[in-house]
């Protein structure tokens, strides 16, 4: 059974166990090896790091307890199969898991690209090993999106307009849509009102109630807002951005390549293809089955983030993203 595991800076959520293999993988040439050796390798080399029990990492890109239901399956089958005891924590926000991953507080956090991407330059020991399919494909895209009646008929029409974008290590809640505003001739922080939300879903959530008049958010998070939010049926998009590739599942810097590789192809035997896999995978935000990748396949959101970063500057970046201090002292996410 996999254990809760408390990790600082990181909100704990609890897991539970069980399988699945993948979906629409680039043509093989050659069936898999066995499995059971490199099982066997796995645990050996875990045993001679001393690693007793594997710690994943997950990012809240929205609700923390939606974003750990899946992954209760997930990280059961593989905790299953490998044997060895693997809990899951939540972060606080991006910035928290990316900083669990680097100081090696979790061994495999997933992680939205443009994340990974900056873990991975603070720690060039950090590695991809896994990606997700979700929705019969490896990508993804990001939305600017506004209510039918904010009188936007497209990206020109949002100067001046207050904006919700989620984290600043966000992939398609902040780099993505930022070139896309970019490529209309906006400035991300200056010709728009930019406000930093947290969550995708708090983004929609903001932009349906009319307490903003434009927001990113990745694509499914529309779908997955219509099932909760009536107003959702008001929104519409205005652009969308280049593809993403999806999460990067990720190794911490030491943890052992080879039980790395190990937990990649038990990933990959949870597919959509198989009756076990549907069953396993049934709350899983749309995710088909895994594939392997390597650091590489990131770099589309390297170039993207090379332009943004030309034209914001880090610091106006930050600042834009850190909540104003509240008149009266009390702090900026508590109400008096």
């Amino acid at each position: 059974m996999i254990r809760p595991l408390l990790v600082a800076a990181l909100a704990l959520v609890a897991v539970g166990c069980p399988p699945a293999a993948p979906i629409d993988t680039p043509a093989q040439t050659s069936p898999a090896p066995p499995i059971e050796p490199l099982l066997q390798q796995a645990r050996a080399a875990l045993r001679q790091a001393g690693i007793s029990e594997i710690r994943w990492g997950l990012v809240p890109y929205i609700d923390a307890d939606v974003v750990n239901e899946p992954y209760q399956a997930i990280v059961g089958h593989a905790e299953a199969r490998l044997g060895v005891p693997m809990s899951i924590v939540v972060g606080e926000d991006y910035g928290a898991v990316r900083q669990a991953a680097v100081d090696g507080s979790v061994d495999i956090a997933v992680l939205p690209p443009y994340t990974y991407v900056s873990a991975r330059a603070i720690d060039d020991g950090l590695y991809a090993f896994a990606t997700h399919i979700a929705e019969g494909s490896p990508t993804y895209g990001a939305y600017i999106v506004v209510r039918d009646d904010a009188g936007v008929r497209d990206v020109a029409d949002l100067r001046g307009r207050s904006f919700g974008f989620v984290d600043p290590l966000s992939t398609s809640g902040w780099l993505f849509p930022a070139d896309r505003l970019l490529e209309a001739g906006l400035h991300p922080l200056r010709d728009v009102r930019p406000t930093f939300v947290g969550a995708h879903d708090d983004v929609l959530d903001a932009v349906i109630a009319g307490e903003l008049d434009a927001g990113a958010c990745y694509s499914g998070a529309i779908v997955e807002a219509r099932g909760r939010n009536p107003g959702a049926s008001r929104l519409r998009v205005v652009a969308k951005s280049r593809r993403i590739p999806y999460e990067a599942y990720s190794a911490r810097s030491g943890f052992p390549p080879i039980a790395a590789e190990a937990i990649g192809r038990l990933l990959a035997e949870i597919s959509s293809r198989t009756p076990q896999g549907r069953e396993r995978l049934a709350s899983s935000l749309a995710i088909n089955g895994f594939l392997p990748v390597q650091d590489d396949h990131y770099d589309v959101v390297r170039d993207v983030d090379e332009r943004v970063r030309a034209a914001v500057d880090p610091a106006a970046l930050s600042l834009a993203a850190t909540p104003a201090p509240p008149v009266d002292g009390t702090p900026a996410d508590e109400t008096p």
